[in-house]
């Protein structure tokens, strides 16, 4: 398998994932390039949900490994774990703010009229017609034409 980054993560979808998690070292590899590509198959090609999902992956490397000291040189994998954790953190609030476009329905008269011809649609609960009284035609009938008519 290989490793390859092109510097520009406008390049490629894998290229935005190595950028998002900091896997642009060729001497630091990481993941190698199937490993995210099987992720971006995994979440239809959305970088930051698959750089999510690699930073588990390269979290979940260094929890295994132990800290290591000897004499003064120390290596501290969890250290790494932790900014991973962080950095995981990091994106998911970004996904939250950045990936989502909120979607209000009926806005326009075309997008209400479209929203309507939509046959898959669900069917609203409330609607403006749904107090009117057939019976009586539109709006609520009177009162005295209650009366009148129980009385007949």
């Amino acid at each position: 398998m290989s490793w390859t980054y092109s510097g520009n993560p406008g390049h490629s979808a894998k290229d935005q994932v190595r950028f998002l998690i900091g896997d642009t070292n060729s001497r630091d590899q990481l993941l190698l390039d199937g490993e995210i590509e099987w992720l971006l198959s995994q979440y239809n090609n959305n970088a930051m949900a698959t750089a999510i999902r690699a930073c588990e992956t390269i979290m979940s490397k260094f929890t295994r490994m132990a800290d290591e000291s000897v004499g003064q040189v120390k290596i501290s994998f969890s250290q790494k774990s932790k900014a991973y954790q962080s950095m995981i953190n990091q994106l998911r609030q970004r996904i939250a703010i950045e990936d989502m476009t909120p979607y209000a329905g009926g806005i326009s008269k075309s997008d209400k009229r479209t929203e309507d011809q939509n046959t898959d649609r669900v069917k609203p609960d409330f609607t403006k017609q749904m107090m009117d009284n057939e019976e009586f035609g539109p709006g609520l009938p009177n009162v005295d034409d209650l009366l009148n008519r129980t009385n007949d």
